[in-house]
């Protein structure tokens, strides 16, 4: 029976040969362990990093997220400083704690100097102030248990 063609109904519900070469298959000795294995399954796949665009955490709840620093120049747009002085701050992105509030506006911590940064990048570019935006989050992992 190992060489018989499998098939199978797609998304469109269409009958379609069945190619098996990429399964994983999870092998179980009882019920127990299965259900143990769907959950570690489904802990797994929100692991992951969501974009904000797709969907946003539930408010005030913390997360990892990325944030993402817009390019900004240091005066900027100030004419008595001749452009040679002015410092230009490259887009970089990070990694940081994160939770998202009212009205869209997202709290970011700094590791580094303690203090809580509010991300609330508007569209439009402005190269004379700092900007950051989150652009993707992930939910923090469960607390370490022992197992018994």
């Amino acid at each position: 029976m190992e060489n018989a063609t499998k098939i199978y109904r797609n998304k469109d519900g269409k009958w379609d040969v069945y190619h098996d070469e990429y399964d994983i298959i999870i092998h179980c000795e009882s019920l127990k362990e299965q259900e143990k294995a769907r959950e570690k399954l489904k802990k797994l796949n929100e692991m992951r990093w969501i974009l904000v665009s797709e969907r946003v955490p539930e408010r005030y709840k913390w997360v990892m997220a990325i944030v993402k620093s817009h390019r900004w120049i240091s005066d900027y747009g100030e004419p008595t400083i001749p452009d040679e002085e002015k410092t230009e701050h490259p887009e970089t992105t990070f990694i940081a704690p994160a939770r998202y509030g009212e009205e869209g506006v997202w709290q970011w911590f700094d590791v580094n100097e303690e203090v809580i940064n509010l991300a609330d990048c508007a569209d439009e570019e402005d190269l004379g102030s700092p900007r950051e935006e989150v652009v993707a989050w992930m939910s923090l992992p469960e607390p370490y248990k022992e197992e018994k």
